[in-house]
Parts: C-alpha cells; structure tokens; sequence
C-alpha cells in the first residue's frame, strides 16, 4: 500500500463535509439501511480516475471492481452513515432529495444501480489502532437521474391481454 499523504482539511476533531456532484452510485442502501453486515446507510460511489486517485494519495480506501455493467473495472468508495452510535441512540438517516433539491425522496421508489446523485460526504482522519484511516460519511444526497430498483421477477404488462396461459409442463 503507497503511504499516504494527510489533507490538512481532514485533520480535525469534526468531520468536514465536501460535494460529489453527478456521480454514479451503486447498491444504495439510502431508503432502508443494509442490516447484512451491520447496520448502516451505505453507498457505493463510482469515481472518475483523476478524483480516484486524489482519494487514494489523501487516505481513502478506494477499491476497484468489475460491476459486469460492461463497462469494466471502475474504481469506487463507499459512503455509510451507521445506524446508531455506539452507545446504542438512534442515528438520523442520510436526508435524500428529489430533482428539485426541495422535496424528499419518496421511501418507496428505490435507487438503484446505475442512478446519478449529487452527494453531500464527510471525512476526517481517525487513528485506530495504529493505523491512520478516513472513513467516508454520507450526510445527504439528491437523485439527479434514476435507475429504479425493483426486486419484481415479473415484467411490465400494462395494455397485454389474453397472454397465452398454458401450464408449461
């Protein structure tokens, strides 16, 4: 691992929230946390290569992964934001934004892979057992351009009728 090189803006006793503006976000869990692995509103954030880079040299843990979205292997972060502290209060959820920056998110449409967000992160350097780490938190997002999640296995069928109905066995 190349040694990294400490942002002056991430040295602070707060986390310091920046923009990452029309990115592309995979596996969203902003409507409902992942309670998989633990219990937390996560992102994956697709990076450009210039902006994986400035992440990489600065701390963040930037992985790359194939999406088999045939567009091959991208870099990328995850953004989360846990769902309690550890002293078990509840956490508020990652606000998320309609187009018009003004209304929130409908809880039941889902984001979903491929969609474009205006994000809102923050990060700040934390030592943890000798080693230097900078997580990445997701405060707030806007969804610029939608890919919908639907866990459906059926199609659309609005205006079909009389569709063959044959058992097939």
């Amino acid at each position: 691992m190349a040694e990294i090189t400490k942002n002056p803006r991430f040295i602070s006793k707060k986390s310091v929230e920046f923009p990452l503006d029309m990115v592309e976000v995979w596996y969203a869990h902003l409507n409902r946390p992942d309670t998989k692995y633990e219990n937390a509103w996560k992102v994956n954030i697709i990076l450009p290569k210039a902006t994986a880079d400035s992440f990489l040299a600065v701390g963040f843990n930037v992985k790359e992964k194939d999406f088999k979205d045939g567009k091959g292997v991208r870099s990328f972060v995850i953004a989360k934001k846990k769902t309690h502290t550890a002293s078990g209060d509840a956490l508020y959820a990652p606000k998320i934004f309609q187009q018009n920056g003004k209304d929130l998110w409908d809880k039941d449409t889902n984001i979903g892979n491929g969609s474009i967000m205006n994000l809102k992160v923050a990060a700040r350097y934390m030592e943890i057992n000798g080693k230097t780490l900078l997580p990445l938190y997701i405060n707030s997002g806007q969804v610029v351009k939608l890919v919908e999640y639907i866990s459906s296995p059926f199609e659309d069928t609005t205006g079909e009728t009389n569709k063959n109905s044959d058992v097939p066995f």
